[in-house]
């Protein structure tokens, strides 16, 4: 808890102003802990004091937690799942039943977001099999995380964590992922029709090369004459579940 505490403090000030080098100061005068060891916390408690491992008893720990540190930088759906259930009817999706889905009650709202994933470091410790990690990590997750995405971002870290400390290299750990839970970009390219590494446009955005490797969503540079990452991809899987984006192939 201490090593994902400090990481998250470290890390706060670099979220919205990205850099790129490790010469750089580990803490400043605007440090803190942000809503990812707020929640963080949440799960290590639930993992502690629930042996049956229950929603509703993680639901507690998280709304606890979240109402004592309420200013710690929470998103707006997961916000509103916190402070406002009422307001959580909006983001209903299918996977949710009326019962689940009454006005004024919690509910998962189908987040592809990497709060599941911020938060699951817990998973990979309390776990005492590869399988109990994976499903610690998809129990914490789908609280609120419910999307397919959401869910696998959990389980990455909890199995990361789960095989490092069995002495696991890293080379080991990031293939175990990419083969066992991962295969997003892969998965998001097939289902355009199009192959890793082939390169794409989106309709409306002509002169911007993309295209999907097993790194992520690349971009080309001008200025730099480079591929590098890219930021599109959010639009890109919104557009497979509300209107599919036109792709151009080059």
């Amino acid at each position: 808890m201490l090593g994902a505490i400090i990481g998250d403090t470290i890390g706060s000030v670099y979220e919205f102003c990205n850099i790129k080098d490790t010469k750089f100061p580990l803490f400043s005068e605007h440090s803190g802990p942000t809503d990812d060891s707020v929640m963080s916390i949440a799960v290590a408690e639930w993992l502690l004091s629930d042996p049956e491992r229950t929603q509703q008893k993680l639901e507690d720990s998280m709304v606890k937690w979240g109402h004592k540190y309420p200013r710690a930088g929470y998103g707006g759906a997961f916000a509103n799942w916190l402070f406002s259930p009422q307001f959580l009817y909006g983001y209903r999706d299918d996977t949710n039943t009326d019962e689940d889905s009454k006005y004024g009650t919690r509910h998962p709202y189908n987040s592809w977001g990497n709060g599941s994933a911020m938060r699951a470091s817990a998973c990979g410790w309390a776990a005492h099999s590869i399988e109990e990690a994976l499903d610690l990590g998809k129990r914490s997750a789908e609280i609120t995380h419910n999307h397919p995405e959401g869910i696998k971002g959990a389980q990455c870290v909890a199995a990361a964590i789960f095989l490092a400390r069995m002495g696991a290299r890293k080379e080991e750990i990031r293939a175990y992922n990419e083969a066992n839970i991962a295969n997003v970009m892969k998965e998001t390219a097939e289902s355009y029709g199009l192959k890793l590494e082939e390169e794409f446009e989106v309709d409306g955005f002509p002169g911007n090369k993309r295209k999907f490797t097993k790194n992520g969503l690349k971009g080309w540079s001008e200025d730099k004459q480079e591929w590098e990452n890219e930021i599109f991809y959010r639009e890109l899987y919104q557009g497979l579940d509300y209107g599919r984006l036109k792709i151009v192939r080059l």
